[in-house]
């Protein structure tokens, strides 16, 4: 994945495979007069999804389909394009919400490149990004066939002609022939065809075909075909167990060879592994009905419905949305208890004393498949936290399946059908329900198996669709309230995640995809409270202190267990200093030495916002504020000699002035202003900072005031600039309490001025009197900058 900020604040996704040679790309618009350049040399031709989204929206310059051309080329360096490479405008068309959407054609040297094409979109004369599918690092071809198309159109008709009876007369229809460049892919070198198309009637036998055959320009072979019309055979057969009866009703795709039908079809191959390890088995093949074995109808049936879950629901055409086909292989090995993707294709066991054929639950065979989806997409690494989200998205993808599948009697239990017992894989409404699994983020320790983790994320998303179905997140989910959830995971994993996105950039992401997809704000807060009922908190919002033990002295020394010998392993507690006299506390480390990037001190201020997160022998940076809460956690291996730390300047009137003014105003104005400002006070603090803001992280600033009045009555000015405002939010801290200042979305998208003027900001008590602190959020991790001038607080 490559993330751009080119033109102003954009996202790139590149997806599906990934190439670290070198290339040239042309930038912006082409110059005709310079011979084009290809990718340089070693670089490796790919296919892969592509998406950008702007958020500055770039406006449109003239005729909409020239300047979406011209936008286009400015991000060739990001796209791997080179000079060789243009593109064609084949369509422009008005969508829904005013949106315009102008779709092109990859071309290379002039040639159409098979199956590659891009999207742009806007709304209201601006570029709102692009998305597709492209070809990169084609390099030169030789652009020069030795066929003619009429020969190629030839050959297409005799291979057609070979399924019929040679006697028959044959008729044809619509036909067409196109030069292409088919891009390399699936096995496939990167080739000059012709794409031969023409469509046939019921004759001879055949049934209609809208027939597609691409024939080598120079050597004539037909190396791909596919039947268009997408009417595959049906075939029949038993499906399911001793547990669960089931039966496939002419519902199993298969094409005819010979006078049987075969599963090797252009989206699904299923082959029979017979007992053995290795290979790819013998293509199943049998009667249209039926074809009598259950775990191979039911790998090949439930790989369809997932697909076509893929396809109908979210719009990916398979896997890799560039038609990946489904390999399944079944009976692997002997009393084999297990399912699996192996980066290329399915796998499923027998299995023997605690599982029926694995591949008879559409919850397990939508799992493993779709371990296959995030491998073309976020490629989240399958360990640590990014572990556990990728195993908890296949369960997600699972479960979606399994409501596509079956509609509102779906639930939420994995592989069910499948136990011998009464129980199930995973639960993932109530994942601690098998023992081992983790519902909350504050459970997490590093090195936790990720299917155990994954409960965490399983969680989140049972809650969301059950706020989506009834606004309560222990309600009844429907199909419909998990196909919507599905929406924001899934482009997520499209859009957002990287390969090594923890939990809380997991949230973020679901966030951002929901924002982007036009989620009622209603469904985003239902998501973000989703994330936060297990303890995950993003977008933003900062979670709860939640204190092991708390230190009120106004000075004094916390250290590490057994300090200054080893601490424990598998350690973790919350320390927090919080003088009584609701000053603020500096704190200070003398000592500090840990496991370096296993063994992690967390220090957080009295707003939540995180102020370091250190490992290693080097000591935080010194921190104040009028709660610090100091986080230690271990890991389960080494341990080291910890640390030891002390804190002061607590309360500044500890009895230096305890007589000096006992009597010299003791009537002086004793009802001059009985009752003129009823608690108001006239009172307000005011400082310019010039604080930079941190880049999805907090800014804080403190100011004192000096004059008595009511909290309750607090109003706030604030100005500064920021190069995205729509993003910043702000809290505000005052005795010992945080409330929220203003909320994202406050000000506007763009670069430009954030500021108001006499905001009220509720929930505050007490005396007005003392330290008041600020903080100002960046919700967002975009590189942002910014910075708070200016503010205050009065009544």
């Amino acid at each position: 994945m490559v993330l751009a900020r080119s033109l102003g604040r954009k996202i790139l996704l590149l997806a599906v495979a990934s190439s670290t040679a070198a290339f040239g790309c042309a930038s912006g618009d082409p110059d005709e007069s310079e011979t084009p350049q290809p990718a340089a040399e070693g670089a490796v031709p790919v296919v892969e999804a592509v998406r950008i989204t702007d958020k500055d929206q770039t406006a449109v310059a003239g005729e909409l389909s020239a300047a979406a051309l011209d936008y286009v080329r400015n991000f060739d360096a990001e796209l791997g394009m080179s000079g060789l490479d243009e593109f064609e405008v084949r369509k422009v068309h008005e969508g829904a919400n005013q949106l315009r959407h102008v779709r092109m054609k990859q071309l290379h040297e002039g040639v159409p490149v098979w199956g590659s094409d891009v999207v742009v979109h806007t709304k209201a004369g601006q570029f709102l990004g692009l998305n597709g599918t492209l070809a990169k690092h084609l390099g030169e071809l030789d652009i020069n066939p030795s066929l003619t198309a009429d020969e190629a159109l030839a050959i297409g008709k005799s291979l057609y002609a070979e399924k019929t009876d040679a006697k028959a007369e044959l008729t044809y229809s619509r036909e067409s022939t196109e030069l292409v460049v088919f891009p390399a892919g699936q096995g496939r070198d990167i080739r000059l065809a012709y794409h031969v198309v023409f469509f046939t009637e019921i004759q001879a036998g055949i049934d209609p075909g809208l027939w597609n055959y691409f024939v080598d320009s120079q050597t004539g072979e037909v190396f791909y075909q596919f039947n268009g019309i997408h009417t595959l055979e049906q075939a029949s057969g038993p499906g399911g167990n001793e547990k669960v009866a089931r039966t496939w009703d002419a519902e199993l795709d298969v094409e005819p060879e010979g006078a049987q039908f075969a599963m090797n079809t252009a989206r699904l191959v299923t082959g029979d592994m017979n007992n053995g390890t290795s290979g790819s088995g013998t293509i199943v093949v049998g009667p249209l009905d039926n074809i009598g074995d259950a775990p191979i109808n039911d790998a090949h049936g439930f790989a369809e419905q997932t697909l076509n879950m893929l396809q109908e629901w979210y719009g990916h055409n398979s896997i890799d949305d560039a038609g990946f086909v489904i390999r399944s292989r079944v009976h692997y090995d002997t009393a084999y208890e297990n399912a699996f993707w192996d980066g290329t294709q399915m796998t499923y066991g027998d299995g023997a004393s605690t599982f029926f054929p694995l591949s008879g639950d559409i919850d397990v065979v939508a799992h493993e498949i779709n371990h296959g989806f995030t491998t073309f997409h976020s490629n989240l690494i399958y360990a640590s936290q990014s572990g556990g989200m990728n195993e908890s998205f296949s369960d997600i993808a699972g479960t979606i399946t399994e409501f596509f599948d079956e509609g509102d009697a779906a639930d939420f239990d994995l592989g069910t059908d499948i136990f011998r017992g009464d129980t199930a894989l995973r639960f993932m409404c109530d994942p601690t329900a098998d023992g081992a699994s983790i519902d909350n983020l504050d459970d997490y320790v590093e090195g936790i198996d990720v299917h155990f983790s994954s409960g965490i994320m399983n969680k989140a998303f049972c809650r969301t669709a059950r706020r989506f179905a009834t606004g309560d997140p222990d309600g009844v989910p429907t199909q419909a309230s998990v196909r919507r959830a599905g929406e924001a995971w899934y482009e997520a994993n499209t859009s957002f995640w990287t390969e090594g996105s923890t939990f809380v950039q997991g949230c973020d992401g679901v966030m951002q995809a929901a924002t982007a997809l036009g989620f009622s704000a209603d469904e985003i807060a239902a998501i973000n409270q989703s994330w936060q009922d297990v303890g995950v908190f993003c977008d933003g919002t900062t979670p709860p202190i939640t204190c092991d033990e708390t230190f009120t002295d106004e000075g004094g020394t916390v250290t590490s267990p057994n300090f200054p010998s080893n601490y424990p392993d598998n350690f973790s507690r919350t320390y927090c200093i919080q003088p009584a006299s609701g000053s603020a506390a500096t704190l200070h480390f003398d000592a500090f030495n840990t496991e370096s990037g296993f063994d992690f001190v967390r220090i957080r201020d009295a707003a939540g916002a995180e102020l370091s997160n250190t490992s290693g022998a080097t000591a935080p940076a010194d921190a104040s504020s009028t709660l610090i809460a100091i986080t230690f956690t271990s890991d389960g291996s080494v341990t080291a000699g910890g640390w030891s730390a002390s804190w002061g300047g607590g309360s500044s009137d500890d009895g230096s002035d305890d007589g000096t003014d006992d009597g010299t105003d003791d009537g002086t104005d004793d009802g001059t202003d009985d009752g003129t400002d009823d608690g108001g006070g006239g009172w307000s603090g005011s400082a310019s900072p010039a604080l930079p803001t941190v880049d999805n992280g907090s800014a804080c600033t403190t100011l004192t005031v000096d004059g008595d009045g009511d909290a309750g009555l607090t109003l706030l000015d604030v100005d500064g600039v920021h190069d995205w405002r729509s993003v910043l939010r702000g809290t505000l801290e005052h005795n010992g309490a945080v409330v929220d200042a203003f909320p994202i979305g406050t000000f506007p998208d763009q670069a430009g001025a954030f500021s108001f003027a006499d905001r009220a900001v509720p929930g505050l008590t007490g005396s007005a009197a003392g330290d008041w602190t600020l903080c100002v959020i960046d919700s967002d991790g975009f590189g942002d900058t910014g910075v708070l001038n200016s503010w205050s607080v009065h009544d």
